[in-house]
Parts: structure tokens; sequence; C-alpha cells
């Protein structure tokens, strides 16, 4: 993989994180503002929460490098920030470009399960 794209790669996961604090941050703000008499909606959270993520073992093995790569471009992110950027790069894609990312991890994780 030549550097260029490594670069641009790691430019567009801290794009990415950086939007998804943006956008954390101003939902803590909404949700942290007094309302009166207002109750929660069915989508807003009022802690955090957990989500258990089976992942085998080259993809975590991905992961791991993908961290190593943006450490040594001197950018810090923990696997769980590295889920929810690709998370929020997946909602930013156009229908047809998701059913084509979607298509393709569900065939390469039949691949998988005709291997064993």
């Amino acid at each position: 993989m030549s550097s260029s794209r490594t670069s641009r790669n790691a430019d567009v996961i801290a794009a990415a994180a950086d939007e998804l604090k943006r956008r954390r941050l101003a939902a803590t703000a909404v949700a942290s503002s007094p309302s009166k008499g207002r109750k929660r909606g069915k989508g807003e959270v009022a802690a955090r929460t957990s989500c258990k993520l089976w992942l085998t073992r080259k993809e975590y093995r991905q992961l791991r490098q993908l961290k190593q790569r943006l450490a040594a471009a001197g950018i810090r992110a923990s696997r769980p920030a590295l889920v929810r950027a690709g998370l929020l790069m997946l909602t930013d894609l156009d229908r047809d470009a998701f059913v084509q990312a979607l298509r393709a991890m569900i065939a390469a994780r039949q691949r998988l399960q005709e291997g064993n």
C-alpha cells in the first residue's frame, strides 16, 4: 500500500472521528439542557450504553493494524472509536454504496463459514 493512500485513509478516519466527536458533543449539549416537563424520546440515551461485538481474529487483527497505522501518523484512537468511525462512515454512504458494502461483508462471512 502506498504512503499517499495510507495517509489519505488516516485522514478519512481522523475526519470521521472528529465528526463523531462533534456529533456526540452536540447531542450531549442538547441532552444536558434543562427541559421542564419534557419526557425523553425513545431514541435519546441518558447514559452510556455498551454493545458486545463479536469479531473474527482477522477482523480484530485488522482493527489492531489500523490502530497502529494511525499511531504511526500521530493519531490516537481506541478500538471502540474506530468502530464508531466506521459506523459513521457507513451512515454517510448513499443507499447503493451501502448495499454494496453490506453484500461484500456478507459474502466474506459466508466464505469464512464455508472454509470451517
